[in-house]
């Protein structure tokens, strides 16, 4: 039988439970209050998820949470560009007040192509421009309501709510679906008009008035939209350049100027050491965004950010700070950190990105019963955290994609028009490669993938097999065209991460190499297959290279 409590002493749990409460208004750049807005609170290494948002109807919101720690705020309401607000929460806090001002739009300055996604559908449709500067769209009702989302047009390069619209559905992430009243069956044209959009003034997302004792916080939020254009405009630039020379994977942009500032607040002796420490972390992570950082910059990190410090919440990636070390030294410099960051960070999400972490070196040792134990780990006490998604697939045990396994059927139409498949590819040795012309560490993989086909090609049947997750073969072909050549079997995988194959073969990053014998058994994945391992394993597996 189900015990319902008193309202009274509901009410006395939950305030026991809700140690921390933020509060405030959000308001709209005119002043008025939102019809509809939505807030959510997750710890910030968790908000890459979509975290549970409250509706909020009349501008006034409350949030509690439970203990101290690094979060992230997101603040959404239709028509305004989402605020993602850091914020440290300590011991000393019980109340905070925190006030938003949304301040509209961030659309592209000029937008030439405009893409719609209709609620429902998986496929994306480009809209006509027409010649009064609106895209439109036609398509037919399948119910009662019609719900789409405008793609390309917004300048940090979000999905949102279209100019036409009856009411507004939230996605979950921070954005709006337009949901149309129609009738099933009927043609219904959808119409997007970028001056009708309120747009927010320059790059700024969001006005932020706190509280006194945590005005602080300000220069966090500061930081992070910096950040984020930094890294918007730096994408933006890549994708025009891709445009020109598919493959191209040099960033050119000037992130100089960005990274001087966060020195600057870094090594400022008379800030908080808080938003000091915040600087330099995510002066780092641009500075390996643009393949900048080095060993030096990481130590030095390190000493003004220890492995216990709650702010490395904020950056997702420890591998990437310690590194994949090839040598011994790196390698045990890399476990100790990892280590250290496992048993002394107090957030979740880094103790799991920590563990996957000391799984990959686990994996590479060849250490089983360690990687075992990890994966146990990973399962028992992280399996609720998105990264640990990862782990869980690469480190299982009873994965299907680890060598001496039989390689999973599968049948792709060549480019040629010609079908390969599993039984196909019986009788030769052959390498899968799931790539796309996107994924910079699969361009890079590419001038060692070309020198071992020329020296293996034909060897016991030695053939490679490229599935690409473009967005269409046209786009490999211009890459093959006028970047790499890539003489050997090519398919294109329409969905990507989603496509059956991919599914069957456990992709969830890419470059994933696989090496398969003539009988149709893994010999080899990832790790062993890239780089220099590449001709080190072909040549195991199929004899010294031809000259």
């Amino acid at each position: 039988m189900t015990r319902i409590l008193p309202l009274s002493l509901l009410f006395s749990a939950q305030t026991l439970l809700a140690q921390i409460t933020i509060s405030g208004a959000i308001t709209l750049r005119d002043g008025s209050k939102p019809t509809l807005a939505h807030v959510s609170i997750e710890p910030i290494s968790a908000v890459r998820s979509s975290p549970p948002a409250t509706a909020i109807f009349d501008g006034n919101y409350r949030l509690s949470v439970e203990k101290p720690g690094f979060y992230a705020l997101l603040f959404s309401s239709p028509n305004c560009q989402p605020a993602r607000i850091p914020v440290i929460l300590t011991e000393k806090d019980k109340t905070v007040r925190l006030n938003v001002q949304m301040l509209g739009m961030m659309l592209k300055p000029e937008l030439s192509k405009v893409r719609i996604r209709v609620k429902g559908s998986k496929e994306l449709a480009e809209m006509t421009r027409e010649a009064d500067g609106t895209f439109s769209f036609v398509a037919t009702a399948t119910a009662d309501t019609f719900a789409y989302q405008i793609l390309d047009a917004n300048a940090r390069n979000r999905s949102h709510n279209g100019t036409q619209s009856d009411y507004f559905v939230y996605d979950g992430g921070g954005d709006y679906h337009s949901v149309l009243r129609v009738k099933q069956g009927e043609s219904v044209k959808i119409v997007f008009d970028p001056k009708k959009m309120p747009r927010a003034p320059g790059d700024a997302t969001a006005k932020l008035r706190w509280d006194k004792a945590h005005s602080y916080l300000e220069k966090f939020f500061v930081i992070s939209e910096r950040v984020e254009t930094a890294r918007d405009e730096a994408i933006a630039a890549l994708i025009e350049e891709r445009e020109k020379n598919p493959g191209a994977s040099e960033i050119k942009y000037d992130y100089k100027p960005i990274v001087s500032e966060l020195a600057a607040i870094k090594n400022n002796a008379s800030e908080r050491l808080e938003a000091r420490q915040f600087a330099a972390l995510m002066r780092w992570s641009l500075l390996s965004f643009f393949n900048k950082a080095d060993n030096a910059e990481a130590e030095e990190l390190l000493r003004l950010v220890p492995a216990s410090s709650v702010i490395w919440a904020a950056y997702p990636n420890l591998l990437g700070l310690v590194g994949l070390g090839i040598d011994s030294a790196a390698s045990a410099r890399a476990v100790q950190l990892l280590t250290e960051f496992k048993a002394k960070n107090p957030d979740r999400g880094v103790q799991c990105d920590a563990l996957i972490g000391l799984g990959l070196y686990a994996m590479r040792s060849g250490d089983k019963e360690k990687l075992r134990a990890i994966y146990n780990e990973l399962k028992e006490k992280y399996a609720d955290l998105p990264d640990a998604e990862y782990g869980l697939k690469q480190f299982n045990p009873d994965r299907v994609i680890q060598a001496g396994n039989p390689v999973p059927d599968f049948e792709v139409t060549l480019f040629s028009g010609e079908k390969v498949s599993r039984a196909s590819m019986l009788g030769k040795h052959y390498l899968i490669d799931f790539w796309a012309v996107w994924c910079v560490p699969c361009v890079e993989e590419l001038p060692k993938m070309h020198e071992a086909y020329e020296k293996f090609k034909g060897k016991k049947g030695f053939e490679i097999l490229s599935l690409s997750f473009d967005d269409s073969p046209q786009t490999v072909e211009k890459f093959r065209a006028t970047k790499f050549k890539m003489p050997w079997l090519h398919a294109h995988l329409a969905g990507a991460f989603n496509h059956e194959i991919a599914k069957r073969f456990e992709v969830i990053v890419v470059p994933k190499p696989i090496l398969v014998d003539d009988k149709g058994y893994i010999l080899a994945v990832d790790g062993d297959l890239r780089g220099e391992n590449l001709e080190k394993t072909l040549s195991k597996h199929l004899g010294e290279a031809s000259d």
